[in-house]
């Protein structure tokens, strides 16, 4: 969509003036990282809490991008420059013209877990029924949702977008901007819940996702979840025309009817609506290992319906979706001549997935499962119960060692000390010098292993260098890209 805007045209959205003069052509892209820029792209100088865009737009070179949109004319160079009053403001009213003009079917996806690997099996099955564009990674903020919708091709039938928050109001921002036709909720926890009061205003700012409904627009609601009286009622009163729902309660639209794990994923059942017998029966294998991929699995049909997709000829497809790095992949590993299987699900944790990767280690097979296990961040008072409850599925687990990262994590430790090996360490950067010194002290006799904790708190790090140490050849991990900012939730 970028392309089709002249220079003038790209002033008058921004509300800014060319300096020294408007270049000629047309964009073909759009950065705010400078050192990612391609040709023809436009580098957009953001101020940082640790840098300022404005500081590097006169090293561009003039000849390779198209423009750079700032806050105030940088001298010494001669890259053209579009001055806007700010240039953030400017990016996401850009994004919100693109939005506007595509006429691809704009489906918008959040939820307190599951966000990213929903979008991604959603965007995955979208591509076999037409041009599929979709967030990128997790750059589901005020930022990276711009840059999403900004990049979306002309040629576009189904735009995916995820949608985070950490505060209340931040969803309707995003949602206003994209005006989607079809808006999804995976489901309601207490992620980030140091940011409120309790779960159902949790469950209030994520439907403000509804509030920039379009069209014939139709909302998404997991029938199970606690608050799914609450989430139809906000999106009716926002004016959704149909509301369809997913789950194993037995009155979701999308119903899962069974859930087997194989040796090649999941065998699952989903009943779905069917025009002419009213409901049938989907079978179909899911390429995930995890169990509480079954909902998403679920909720991707119920979206992929809504936007007119036969989900009977597209199902089949999710053979070959797979675990995703840093949420649930399955990796063998050679660390220190030691064969053993990593689980990297350590993107990101909140009580309910850091329990859905716990109950799935169970699942496993390995005859001596561990687990490193960061700290779980941003839950407020909550906090403490929330590492405590581990204990017990640690337990069921079956696991035989725990190291522990971080002063919550370290008392979980503390209380299967009795039972199990713990050894407990104060940072990630503390485990990561041992497994570079004495890998042995923490990979022990392991066969299977999880790595699961916050962002924050470093989990994906120790993942990381385990990894760096040689993946097996039969093992298949693919890179993941990194959001602008720490995934929201």
């Amino acid at each position: 969509m970028l392309s089709l805007l002249s220079a003038q045209e790209l002033a008058d959205i921004c509300g800014g003036l060319w300096h020294p003069a408007p270049p000629s052509g047309n964009a073909r892209g759009i950065k705010i990282d400078s050192r990612a820029l391609d040709k023809g792209n436009i580098f957009v100088a953001l101020k940082g809490a640790r840098s300022d865009g404005h500081d590097f737009v006169s090293q561009l070179d003039a000849t390779d991008i198209f423009a750079a949109i700032v806050e105030h004319a940088v001298a010494n160079t001669e890259v053209a420059q579009l001055v806007v009053p700010d240039a953030l403001i400017a990016l996401q009213t850009l994004a919100q013209n693109c939005a506007l003009r595509t006429t691809a079917t704009k489906l918008a996806i959040t939820g307190s877990v599951g966000k990213t690997g929903t979008k991604e099996m959603l965007a995955h099955l979208l591509a076999t029924a037409g041009q599929t564009h979709a967030t990128r990674g997790n750059l589901n903020n005020h930022i990276g949702m711009p840059l999403t919708l900004v990049g979306t091709p002309q040629e576009t039938d189904y735009l995916v977008v995820e949608m985070g928050m950490n505060h209340a109001g931040e969803i309707a921002a995003l949602t206003e901007m994209m005006l989607p036709h079809i808006a999804a909720i995976t489901c309601i926890s207490d992620t980030h819940s140091a940011h409120f009061s309790n779960l159902s205003d949790i469950a209030e700012a994520k439907t403000e996702i509804f509030n920039g409904l379009s069209g014939a627009t139709v909302a998404i609601l997991p029938r199970d979840d606690a608050f799914y009286g609450q989430l139809a009622g906000a999106a009716r009163l926002a004016g959704a025309r149909s509301i369809l729902t997913f789950g194993y309660h037995e009155d979701s639209d999308f119903r899962v009817v069974s859930c087997h794990p194989t040796s090649s994923g999941l065998s699952l059942e989903v009943e779905i609506p069917d025009a002419r017998e009213g409901r049938k029966i989907l079978s179909f294998t899911l390429g995930m290992n995890a169990v509480h991929w079954a909902i998403s699995a679920a909720c991707v049909l119920a979206m992929a319906s809504a936007a007119g997709v036969d989900v009977d000829a597209s199902a089949p497809h999710l053979t070959s979706f797979q675990d995703l790095p840093g949420r649930g992949l399955s990796i063998g590993l050679n660390v220190a001549g030691h064969h053993f299987t990593l689980i990297d699900d350590s993107y990101n944790a909140s009580p309910s997935s850091m329990t859905a990767a716990i109950t799935h280690l169970a699942t496993q097979s390995g005859d001596i499962k561990s687990a490193i296990l960061s700290d779980m961040l941003e839950l407020g008072d909550g906090g403490h119960d929330a590492h405590i409850a581990l204990v017990a599925p640690l337990m069921q687990a079956g696991i035989s060692r725990l190291i522990t990262v971080g002063e919550m994590m370290a008392e979980v430790g503390e209380r299967l000390a009795p039972y199990i090996e713990v050894k407990s360490f104060q940072t990630a950067d503390d485990v990561i010098c041992q497994i570079i010194s004495t890998p042995e002290q923490i990979i022990g006799n392991s066969t299977i292993m999880l790595v699961k904790g916050s962002h924050g708190s470093g989990a994906h790090l120790i993942a990381t260098q385990l990894m760096a140490f040689g993946v097996l050849p039969s093992s298949s991990i693919s890179s993941s890209d990194e959001g602008v900012t720490p995934d929201a939730a």
